[in-house]
């Protein structure tokens, strides 16, 4: 999770700069728990014709004299990127009744220059915070569930009334007919309905298409949710195809309504459906996305993103 500075000033010490931050950390989920924050401020040294020694950069927290001074590094100029530990005072800040941090880095002045210190850039200071989830979120909680639906929502009028949007609904359509009569072929031939409800196995053809795992990539760009998830670019989601059919292997885990579902589709193909092959499984993967307030954020474990296993419900 990145956080921008909310607030950045000046002063002036027997030649050093002190450059002041305030990080407004309220927006940190309380259902998440810190595992690790990071100062990092860019060094711009592009076109620079005076080559800087070492110097040291001492940064400090609080906001009242005398601040306490949390580390003193020797910085190379050369680097394209300051970075410093802040995990606990990072913590602290988020137990206080303010929620802000307040750090100072102190450098002399004419190398103070090079850091990019505006915060009304994206490229000012800004913490890396690498979190954990401790509890389940509600759905209200779920900040990027809800930013999945909006995209959903802006997404679909217009791949409605795109030309492939036609040409996909018209093959589906001729692919369900062409599904609906292979199945109704298989139904014929792989059971006989006898008087009262009784079945018996007339003779059995290989069963087609069984519940399975199959890949399904995913491509965010193609869905526009490359406009606010940064990393992964695409990832192997998979996804749960073909039926469900009686009788039923252990490794699909079906529960006792899917076998009488099942048992109730043999009787009556036309009347009951079969049972569904769906994801009974599902395993997390990590996401660097940009929340509702512009938020940089990193997810280390966003859950139920990849099918794992495949089951009849």
């Amino acid at each position: 999770m990145k956080i921008s500075t909310a607030v950045s000033s000046n002063s002036k010490n027997k030649g050093y700069i002190f450059h002041h931050l305030a990080f407004n950390v309220s927006h940190f989920p309380k259902w998440e728990k810190a595992l690790f924050a990071q100062l990092r401020i860019q060094v711009n040294n592009q076109g620079r014709n005076k080559i800087f020694d070492s110097k040291r950069i001492d940064t400090y927290s609080g906001m009242e004299n005398p601040l306490d001074l949390l580390k003193s590094k020797l910085f190379n100029p050369s680097k394209e990127l300051f970075t410093l530990n802040v995990s606990k005072v990072f913590q602290k800040a988020l137990e206080t009744e303010t929620k802000q941090l307040h750090l100072a880095i102190s450098a002399p002045e004419a190398f103070i220059d090079l850091l990019t210190l505006d915060d009304g850039t994206p490229e000012g200071p800004q913490l890396l915070v690498l979190s954990q989830t401790i509890e389940k979120q509600t759905n209200d909680e779920d900040h990027i569930l809800g930013r999945m639906r909006r995209t959903l929502l802006e997404k679909v009028p217009d791949f409605l009334d795109s030309p492939e949007s036609q040409e996909l609904a018209s093959w589906g359509r001729r692919q369900r007919r062409s599904e609906d009569e292979d199945e109704e072929a298989e139904e014929q031939s792989n059971y006989i309905v006898e008087e009262l409800g009784r079945i018996r196995k007339g003779k059995l053809k290989r069963k087609k298409n069984p519940c399975r795992r199959k890949p399904m990539h995913v491509n965010f760009a193609a869905i526009n949710y490359d406009q606010w998830i940064i990393a992964p670019p695409s990832y192997e989601a998979f996804e749960c195809t073909g039926k469900c059919s009686f009788p039923m292997s252990a490794h699909l885990a079906p529960t006792k309504h899917a076998i009488i579902q099942t048992l109730m589709h043999s009787l009556e193909p036309k009347q009951v459906a079969r049972a569904c092959c769906v994801p009974i499984k599902l395993a997390p993967i990590s996401i660097l996305y940009v929340d509702d307030d512009g938020t940089v954020t990193y997810k280390y474990d966003y859950e139920d993103m990849v099918v794992a296993e495949c089951g009849c419900r």
